[in-house]
């Protein structure tokens, strides 16, 4: 009977004792928080809210006291208690370009702590105010004014009005508007 002899199996443990080294194998082999018995309640991560979390790793959840959890987010990503979601740590988390039209996928840049810029296929060039590629012509950012001027950094044209444009300048240096370039300060 497949090994079965008064209560004990083939490895000659009683049941019980076999369960909990099943449980501890399964834990040890990275199963994650496996339940040998389940009281029906499950907690805050049953059913793995992880995995239904943008930017969070399926299978991270961790209980937090009764009724919360945290998930492990990907990289440049920290998780918010409050939202309870994977909010980005860098501008350029979750590769912005690839959802911008006639951009570059994986061509983001951080311009400072809290913008970026893309690369444009060719005939089009990145607009910062709008975080967009526009057709060259249409645009005063297009081709790029500010990589062709002193002390202005690149790809970071905003459109003004239409037909006017400023320009991101290096440190020490503000864009004066009506000369259209980086001055310096002061």
């Amino acid at each position: 009977m497949y090994g079965f002899h008064n209560g004990r199996n083939v490895l000659g443990l009683r049941w019980p004792v076999l369960l909990l080294v099943l449980g501890s194998l399964a834990f040890g082999a990275g199963c994650g928080d496996f339940t040998l018995f389940d009281d029906g309640d499950g907690g805050p991560c049953q059913g793995d809210p992880c995995a239904g979390i943008s930017h969070a790793r399926e299978g991270s959840c961790v209980v937090e006291g009764t009724d919360d959890f945290t998930c492990t987010c990907d990289t440049d990503f920290e998780w918010d208690d409050t939202s309870n979601e994977c909010l980005a740590t860098h501008p350029c988390a979750g590769d912005p370009c690839s959802g911008i039209e006639k951009a570059v996928d994986g061509s983001c840049q951080a311009v400072g702590t809290d913008d970026f810029t893309c690369d444009c296929v060719t005939g089009y060039g990145w607009v910062d105010g709008s975080n967009t590629c526009k057709a060259e012509g249409t645009s005063p950012c297009v081709p790029d004014p500010c990589a062709g001027l002193a002390n202005a950094v690149a790809n970071t044209c905003t459109e003004v009005g239409g037909s006017d444009f400023t320009c991101h300048c290096d440190t020490g240096f503000a864009w004066d508007g009506i000369n259209n370039q980086c001055a310096a300060e002061g």
